[in-house]
């Protein structure tokens, strides 16, 4: 039965790119050094990959050394590689991606996000800094289909992603909590109808491009390693 290789951009997608490289296997704490992650989160996203039989975890004399299964191919790698490719830009797995990369730009670290190849529930993306913590809701924008126009499946996202707020300041008030939603007219008029919300619920919505990503709350400007134009998710002590 062929694999469900999860997407690149995740942390088990990139945990096994990484094995991949090292045929010998490499301890948890050589992986979190390696992909700047926490330690809890390469233990956790290890578990999962174990437990779908894509890697083994043994422990012999030293750390826990998790290792590629030799069942599994590179052509299994492919797959969702060249799913995300074969995706148009506003997928929700290459929105997601583009935010997981700006975030690390600005210095943030991805404590977890969600396999959006397998539909995965919870939080899209999980990042820290400094203390603070911020919670990202990711939606993609639909293609339809022969019964259901696109742009009322993106009404139906863009409420599913303000109920993922709802419930989210309700868990904590100190959160940092955002939307990342391709920049569509659908979800920009959908935005420019909910201001009273997004002011009272205290979130932002991050808009995605086919060249850069940007926060609604500032100027759009692009966000890259050279520039920290996502100033309004810096902690306050950098302000």
């Amino acid at each position: 039965m062929a694999h469900l290789w999860p997407h690149p951009a995740t942390h088990a997608g990139r945990i096994l790119a990484e094995l991949q490289n090292h045929p010998d296997g490499a301890s948890g704490a050589e992986l979190s050094r390696r992909l700047e992650l926490t330690p809890q989160a390469v233990n956790a996203a290890c578990r999962k990959l174990e437990g779908r039989c894509f890697i083994t975890r043994t422990k012999a004399n030293g750390p826990l050394i998790n290792r590629l299964l030799t069942n599994v191919n590179e052509s299994s790698a492919a797959v969702a590689t060249t799913a995300a490719a074969d995706r148009p830009w506003f997928w929700e797995g290459n929105v997601q991606a583009r935010v997981v990369d700006a975030l690390r730009a600005l210095g943030w670290t991805i404590t977890s996000q969600a396999d959006t190849v397998s539909g995965q529930p919870g939080k899209d993306i999980e990042a820290e800094r400094d203390g603070a913590v911020l919670w990202v809701t990711v939606k993609g924008f639909p293609v339809g289909t022969k019964k259901t126009s696109p742009y009322t499946q993106a009404r139906h996202w863009f409420s599913q992603a303000l109920f993922d707020v709802i419930l989210w300041r309700d868990l904590s008030l100190e959160a940092r909590i955002v939307v990342a939603l391709p920049d569509k007219t659908t979800y920009r008029r959908l935005a420019d109808r909910t201001t009273w919300f997004r002011r009272a619920a205290e979130f932002q919505f991050i808009w995605v491009t086919v060249a850069d990503v940007a926060s609604d709350e500032l100027e759009p400007l692009a966000i890259s390693p050279a520039t920290s134009s996502f100033s309004r998710l810096e902690p306050a002590s950098r302000r």
